[in-house]
């Protein structure tokens, strides 16, 4: 269900309380990044990059794809009139069996998003998304962040 258009908040730098999570915006430069506070997953990895380890190609568990999950999440109507708005770019923080357990957003302030759809995304993005960790890595390897950009006039 999605709230009235006056009840949406558009996205802007601070803090915002949404369902069980709270989200961080920060403006940086002419792109706003925005991720979720104490988030473990991001801050393990800023602590020691490292030990982490990097994947060459990612491919999702499963038929749905970054891409496809936002396109679903925000539905035709929205997408349409994100067309001429740029994108949005997508770091997933997996953990060593694929689920996907921290998100970070960059996108452009004047996108036309709200935080309630940024909110929507990252749900779905944790629920439904599982990325192929390959076998020779093993079940207690660090995953490194992946990243993808997602243009609203490519959907």
């Amino acid at each position: 269900m999605s709230l009235p258009m006056f009840a949406q908040r558009a996205i802007k730098e601070g803090k915002y309380k949404i369902n069980e999570c709270t989200l961080i915006v920060k403006q940086e430069q002419e792109r706003l990044l925005i991720t979720e506070e104490q988030n473990k997953a991001i801050s393990d990895f800023k602590k020691n990059p490292k030990i982490y380890s990097r994947i060459d190609r990612v491919d999702f568990e499963g038929k749905q794809t970054v891409t496809d999950l936002i396109a679903n999440t925000l539905g035709q109507d929205k997408i349409q009139q994100l067309r001429s708005s740029g994108y949005i770019l997508v770091t997933l923080y997996p953990e060593s069996d694929g689920s996907v357990n921290g998100i970070q957003l960059y996108t452009k302030s004047e996108t036309g998003l709200t935080i309630e759809e940024i909110d929507k995304i990252i749900f779905a993005l944790k629920e439904k998304i599982t990325i192929e960790i390959p076998s020779d890595l093993g079940t207690t390897a660090k995953i490194a962040p992946v990243s993808q950009v997602v243009h609203f006039n490519k959907l």
